[in-house]
């Protein structure tokens, strides 16, 4: 359906699923994702689909917006207390924490860190507690004309 309806977000995915066994696959990640197109689901296939190819299926599966860093660590820890890490991460006396380095030349390491959230990424380190997350959109809305701007 991508493919019909948003071919920009076929052509990442396409590229994606090209180098997801690559070393370097989270550098690669990083760029490809910023050129997905900012749609939702429901504008990008929900809405355009023909109604005759449309099914609805009931059920009462639970919801979380895996869009945001905390809904991700919920939806993969086993408790409230688990880290949830990536990449090469070393932890000690840390807990309730996403930890996600996707540079495979850094090590990331957190130490007595609660209710931590830490990305690495290839241009930016975002460090900050899992409550805060909320600050993060305000804050690259704020780059906007500055020398951040390549950022947003």
């Amino acid at each position: 359906m991508f493919k019909e309806f948003e071919p920009g977000v076929y052509n990442v995915i396409e590229k994606i699923l090209k180098v997801i066994d690559d070393k370097d696959k989270y550098d690669i990640f990083a760029d490809l994702y910023s050129q997905i197109p900012s749609i939702h689901m429901d504008n990008a296939i929900s809405e355009r689909i023909r109604p005759e190819l449309a099914r609805v299926v009931v059920d009462d599966i639970g919801w979380s917006d895996v869009g945001a860093w905390e809904a991700l660590k919920e939806a993969l820890q086993s408790s409230d207390e688990d880290n949830v890490t990536l990449g090469r991460v070393l932890l000690q006396d840390t807990s309730d924490s996403l930890v996600y380095n996707y540079q495979d030349g850094k090590l990331v390491v957190a130490i007595d860190i609660e209710d931590g959230l830490i990305i690495n990424t290839g241009d930016v380190l975002l460090v900050t507690k899992k409550s805060s997350v909320p600050k993060v959109k305000k804050l690259v809305e704020s780059f906007e004309g500055t020398e951040h701007e390549e950022l947003t």
